[in-house]
């Protein structure tokens, strides 16, 4: 007998023998029910450290490109301050709505691949991801108006620009194959 299948009838085992009040059947779920509420933390362990990691890594570029944007508009000291606080907000706004996107997404494959899909939980889910959607767009929205209590139309305007131009290059990067610090020989 293995020693995982011992580790997990020790506790029906004893129970039987101690006459526990639980019914086997609960006993069973139980300790089936920690083991994998166990597995689940461990399994998102290191999703917590790149979710950090991800998000100290967003405030560092957002710190930047506050930085650039502000030189480029040629912002003063409470401009800056404040584009960076209403950018960062914003990003926080679209991070929260991007896991919960995600998650709706991810469910939505899974039950889309299972042979009895539960319709009303696929529609349910299709729903609120339109409405995560609109949510995003919303902030957009909302980060426009704050923009705009400090900062002219043109520079709005440059700000989204400064912003678009980045995310190009950032997707070129992403697209290029790694270098190995060779030469290409083309």
């Amino acid at each position: 007998m293995s020693v995982r299948r011992v580790q997990l009838m020790a506790p029906i085992a004893i129970a039987l023998t101690l006459g526990a009040h639980l019914p086997l059947t609960a006993q069973v779920r139980g300790a089936t029910q920690r083991q994998s509420r166990a597995t689940q933390r461990q399994e998102r362990a290191p999703q917590r450290r790149t979710d950090a990691n991800t998000a100290r890594q967003g405030r560092l570029l957002l710190d930047r490109f506050a930085a650039r944007a502000a030189e480029a508009l040629r912002l003063d000291d409470d401009q800056t301050r404040r584009l960076q606080r209403e950018l960062q907000a914003s990003r926080e706004q679209r991070a929260r709505l991007t896991t919960q996107s995600r998650v709706v997404r991810q469910e939505l494959g899974h039950l889309i691949q299972e042979s009895s899909s539960d319709e009303s939980r696929i529609e349910a889910l299709l729903d609120e991801a339109m409405q995560l959607e609109v949510a995003v767009a919303q902030i957009a929205v909302d980060e426009q108006r704050r923009l705009a209590e400090f900062l002219t139309p043109v520079q709005r305007a440059r700000v989204i620009w400064l912003r678009q131009r980045l995310a190009r290059q950032a997707a070129q990067r992403r697209d290029r194959p790694p270098s190995d610090g060779v030469p290409d020989s083309r």
